[in-house]
């Protein structure tokens, strides 16, 4: 837990970035749709794993 208390920001911010800057190659035309939505759900997948996990044990203490 103590991982997850330590980089989970930064796996936080580093998705969340990752995700709004594919959008924004996107909407440039510099990416394809297929890649920018592969990103933004290997992001999700990696935000909401560095998030579910520190929530539920907060909830539970």
């Amino acid at each position: 837990m103590a991982f997850l208390y330590r980089y989970g920001k930064y796996v936080e911010w580093g998705s969340a970035i990752v995700i709004v800057i594919a959008m924004i190659l996107w909407q440039l035309q510099l990416i394809g749709m297929h890649v920018a939505g592969s990103v933004v759900v290997i992001g999700f997948i990696a935000y909401w794993a560095a998030v579910l996990p520190r929530l539920l044990h907060e909830q539970n203490h």
